[in-house]
């Protein structure tokens, strides 16, 4: 096992700073651990989740001097619940990259080279990728700019908003309804059975 140690006493299903009602999640599975790390979760790193989760290593995240027992299991056995949504992440450092992508594998690659993580992604006649920039030095939206411009394509500053569960796409339709009932604008780029990847307006990061 490797025990993780910081001023937090483990993984929350969102951020406490932005909501007051967030509750400890006692144990979480590698891929859950993954996608909410890929789309800012600022507890674990997403490369060091996936080394753990090949080595068979579980992770044990807990506060400093905290003899509460309170801490986040991360493991393969970790339950999973079906058809409900474990976190939600917001990343305010997103870029949204669209029009007509000739090479995508050549434009995934050049994303990659920055550091950023790509959260969702669409190939249509005008291809859409949704990118946090969170893991680029800096969080520089510059360095998308150049990737975008170089692929004749265009990178813009937006927030994006990420639900991470199993069995998602059951519940689609609920997420969307109640994003509209509060009036948030919002845009859903991306929806599989482990994430649900939005856009949403910067003022209304918080509240959604």
């Amino acid at each position: 096992a490797c025990e993780i140690y910081s001023d937090v006493d483990g993984v929350y299903d969102a951020d406490p700073n932005v909501c007051p009602q967030a509750t400890l999640l006692s144990e979480i599975d590698y891929e859950t651990m993954q996608h909410m790390a890929a789309a800012g979760a600022r507890v674990l790193n997403a490369q060091a989740v996936e080394f753990a989760r090949k080595a068979g290593i579980q992770i044990l995240a807990r506060k400093t001097a905290d003899t509460s027992g309170r801490q986040t299991r991360i493991s393969a056995d970790a339950k999973v619940e079906v058809g409900h949504v474990t976190a939600v992440v917001g990343a305010p450092d997103a870029s949204l990259m669209h029009g007509p992508i000739q090479d995508v594998s050549s434009l995934l690659e050049d994303v990659e080279r920055l550091g950023a993580t790509v959260l969702a992604m669409a190939t249509t006649q005008s291809g859409v990728l949704l990118v946090n920039r969170a893991q680029i030095p800096g969080k520089e939206h510059r360095g998308l700019e150049a990737v975008a411009l170089a692929h004749g394509i265009r990178a813009e500053e937006v927030c994006a908003l990420t639900l991470v569960g199993a069995g998602l796409m059951a519940v689609v339709s609920q997420v969307l309804g109640q994003l509209n009932d509060a009036k948030i604008v919002h845009t859903m780029l991306g929806a599989s059975d482990g994430a649900i990847a939005l856009v949403v307006a910067s003022e209304s990061l918080d509240q959604a």
